[in-house]
């Protein structure tokens, strides 16, 4: 097996095999709900170059307790609910700077228990309750 995945429009999540690196093609638009939901394997999620994806679904890397740090692309308007919930490891996130990123959602980083850095840009207005239980 291949310790790394690459995730784009032509190789859907569904052919993950719990590979440790997960590439985002910079074709892809939108992670879906639950799409790498409970991988414990998951280290390292990197977004390629001139990412266009927008969106990031609830519960899509949820439970990934193996899962460090992830600098979500500025292209990046939406992250769901409990989208990193309980990914005890993440120890660092980088939420966009992009104007139109306004709200962290209901228990997006719950129970993220070593989370020691979090950076929220100034376009932020909302922070949903329990964001970061």
């Amino acid at each position: 097996m291949s310790s790394t995945f690459t995730f784009s429009s032509t190789n859907p999540y569904n052919n993950y095999n719990g590979e440790t690196t997960i590439i985002i093609s910079n074709d892809v638009t939108s992670i879906p709900n639950n799409a790498f939901h409970v991988n414990s394997n998951l280290e390292t999620v990197i977004f390629q170059s001139g990412s266009q994806c927008s969106t990031i679904g609830n519960y899509a890397f949820s439970q990934c307790t193996s899962l460090t740090s992830i600098n979500i692309p500025d292209s990046v308007i939406s992250i769901g609910e409990y989208t990193f919930n309980d990914c005890t490891s993440l120890t660092s996130i980088n939420i966009p700077d992009n104007e139109n990123f306004t709200i962290i959602n209901y228990r997006t980083f719950s129970y993220c228990t070593s989370l020691t850095s979090v950076y929220i840009p100034t376009a932020v207005t909302e922070i949903s309750g329990s964001a970061f239980n």
